[in-house]
């Protein structure tokens, strides 16, 4: 009654500010991947075209 919903930004469990950092270095680490991915299948698609 009166407290924060647990859907509300802050309100998670956060194991600190190292495991928020871990997170975000392997959320990072995911996102260059996919980059890297897009990239090379740019890369592909483009050279097949000529």
């Amino acid at each position: 009654m009166g407290g924060v919903a647990p859907d509300q930004p802050g309100d998670a469990d956060v194991g600190g500010p190292g495991s928020e950092i871990a997170q975000l270095r392997q959320e990072n680490e995911r996102l260059r991947m996919e980059r890297d991915i897009m990239k090379k299948s740019i890369a592909i698609f483009a050279g097949a075209r000529t």
